[in-house]
């Protein structure tokens, strides 16, 4: 019985809400992994062009929209947090209410 739930995705009728959250979290993961190999070398490559100076985040998507497959601002956006909790970019500024932030490579 548990093959069949796990073949066709039914863990969740089992009842176990522990075993599904572990499958979403992974997911989430595994997708944010994802974006980060299709955005990051490319929204890297702009930024240092910028010489230091920051870059709103609207106009590097408008930037890397034509460049990158299937491009998703959403993914533009959680691959910038991940960045930046690796301190690779710096998001200089987070005040605009229209999430046009500014965001800039960090110094090294």
């Amino acid at each position: 019985m548990q093959d069949i739930r796990n073949k066709f995705s039914l863990d969740w009728l089992s009842g176990s809400s522990n075993r599904s959250s572990q499958q979403t979290s992974s997911q989430g993961q595994s997708a944010l992994d994802e974006a980060v190999v299709y955005y990051s070398q490319p929204m890297i490559k702009l930024l240092e062009a910028q010489n230091g100076q920051p870059m709103g985040l609207h106009e590097l998507a408008r930037s890397l929209k034509d460049d990158i497959k299937d491009f998703d601002f959403s993914n533009l956006w959680e691959v910038t947090k991940h960045l930046a909790n690796l301190k690779i970019v710096e998001i200089v500024d987070a005040s605009d209410a229209a999430g046009n932030y500014l965001i800039k490579l960090a110094r090294r």
